[in-house]
């Protein structure tokens, strides 16, 4: 009767814990970026940038999460090709410009918005990611908004960052261009990029062979009934 006992204990205290690990698993996230470009002569620029959402984090400046971006070169005779950042706000409420911006989790959309700039005229630029399968909850979108092209509806082209790996563009006169990643918590609609012509437009890479969304719940289920199963067998023993 005791060892029974025992066996329901540390199915409770097993339970516990996975649900308290799913909670704080559904509410922090990270999705690695990087922003890439080649010279003339073959060599691949580009910065990584990080976005992500973490409880304990703020919309402001986190010395425990986010990243100040370096954009400068260490060599003045070199040019720059390339500089991505991610634009924030610090303390006190000024510019910063980060290549780690993690926020708190809220209730309205979340945007971090990127500037890429210090590009020539007609450079091919891509933005790819890491696609945070099985992080998202039912309801919730993760999209990159290209806020210079626009679609049918008058509205920024939007690439769903869990079905794309890529998104790329043809760098304009200007030599900038201002993007943003949105995270929401409902269905919206929007202009899907791709259905332009070339990089003029933007041109996404979707996944080919991506797991499907529900995996991680799959999953989650599995682990949550194995302590039964797992009491069932020791009972059928003893």
């Amino acid at each position: 009767m005791r060892r029974n006992g025992k066996c329901k204990f540390l199915i409770l205290n097993l339970n516990f814990a996975f649900l308290i690990f799913n909670f704080s698993f559904a509410h922090a996230w990270q999705v690695p970026v990087e922003v890439s470009a080649y010279r003339d002569n073959g060599e691949k620029v580009y910065n990584k940038l990080i976005i992500g959402v973490e409880p304990g984090a703020t919309n402001n400046f986190d010395n425990l999460w986010d990243t100040p971006a370096l954009t400068s070169h260490p060599d003045p005779d070199i040019p720059l090709l390339l500089k991505a950042y991610l634009n924030s706000k610090g303390s006190g409420k000024e510019d910063v410009k980060l290549w780690k911006d993690i926020r708190g989790v809220s209730k309205s959309d979340t945007t971090w918005d990127i500037t890429i700039d210090s590009l020539p005229s007609g450079k091919a630029v891509i933005i790819s990611w890491v696609s945070p399968f099985g992080m998202l909850k039912t309801g919730e979108r993760l999209v990159l908004k290209d806020n210079e092209k626009v679609g049918d509806d008058d509205q920024p082209i939007e690439t769903d960052i869990t079905e794309a790996s890529s998104y790329a563009f043809l760098s304009d006169e200007d030599g900038s261009r201002s993007l943003s990643v949105v995270f929401s918590k409902e269905s919206t609609s929007g202009s899907k990029s791709g259905g332009g012509s070339g990089f003029g437009c933007g041109t996404v890479r979707f996944y080919n062979d991506a797991p499907p969304a529900g995996g991680s719940a799959v999953i989650g289920i599995i682990v949550l009934f194995s302590p039964v199963i797992f009491f069932r067998l020791i009972r059928n023993r003893s």
